[in-house]
């Protein structure tokens, strides 16, 4: 009498029970992923906007009207904005001059990161990122009734 060791191997039940928990796992795994990456992408839209205020600060930045990306990459004019050298991947920085008040020699401006219309930010919930000349930080988006909306997106927390 010939003796057959056992086959080794996983049953049916073993097998979806191992697949029941990989699902389990990227269903919590996947979402947070996602909100780390657009943390990280936001992070870096504020970064920039920090360095393009130290250039127009440290004067790099002064000069005639120039061109600088929007979002969507088309050219938009800046009124003695200059170019901002930020960039991040997923936002276009663009920086918007203005002589306004008593002090109009003083020149005003507001640098936005908008994210690209093709990039991962699209549909964020953070919108614009805008940074003035005063260091009021804000963000800027268009809810689904056209009204403007703000939120505080630049502490990189979850809300």
């Amino acid at each position: 009498m010939t003796m057959h060791a056992p086959t080794r191997g996983m049953t049916l039940i073993e097998t979806m029970l191992a697949l029941l928990i990989a699902a389990l796992v990227s269903a919590y795994a996947v979402p947070a992923y996602r909100e780390y990456v657009a943390r990280g992408h936001r992070q870096s839209a504020v970064h920039a906007l920090y360095a393009c205020a130290l250039q127009r600060e440290a004067g790099d930045g002064e000069g005639g009207a120039q061109r600088s990306l929007q979002g969507d990459g088309a050219g938009a004019e800046q009124g003695g904005g200059g170019a901002c050298t930020a960039t991040t991947a997923a936002y276009g920085i663009s920086v918007r001059i203005a002589h306004t008040g008593a002090a109009r020699d003083m020149p005003v401006y507001i640098i936005e990161a908008m994210p690209r219309s093709c990039g991962p930010q699209r549909a964020d919930r953070c919108g614009i990122f805008t940074l003035d000349a005063l260091g009021r930080r804000g963000n800027r988006r268009t809810d689904a009734h056209g009204r403007q909306t703000f939120e505080g997106c630049w502490s990189g927390t979850r809300h």
